[in-house]
């Protein structure tokens, strides 16, 4: 497993969101804080490390995506699965990503 620290993660993210994105780190990952308990797919706990994968792991190849950028078929058919594998995510992990993509889709978008 890659040790990299917190703080070479975080210049990582911030390389890869500074490349021209208009879409600020909350906006294409929200924090599990602004995501409705109610609608949470998970415990905030599971969701944070949901989110702390998704900002970290997906941002060694390329900008983090924001996460309503594709549909929930998309999510559950083509990428999870596609990318579980291509960064050997546990089966722990991949839930965890999966927990969090799941309630920040059934979020409605703010106005």
């Amino acid at each position: 497993m890659n040790k990299t620290s917190f703080p070479a993660r975080m210049l990582l993210v911030v390389a890869a969101l500074s490349g021209g994105a208009c879409v600020t780190l909350e906006q294409a990952a929200p924090l599990v804080e602004t995501l409705p308990p109610h609608l949470r797919t998970g415990t905030s706990s599971q969701l944070a490390h949901g989110r702390d994968i998704y900002i970290t792991k997906c941002a060694k190849c390329h900008s983090v995506e924001p996460v309503e950028k594709y549909p929930l078929a998309q999510w559950e058919h083509e990428i999870l699965p596609e990318m579980s594998e291509e960064t050997k995510l546990t089966p722990e992990e991949a839930a965890a990503v999966r927990a969090y993509v799941l309630t920040v889709l059934k979020t409605p978008a703010a106005p």
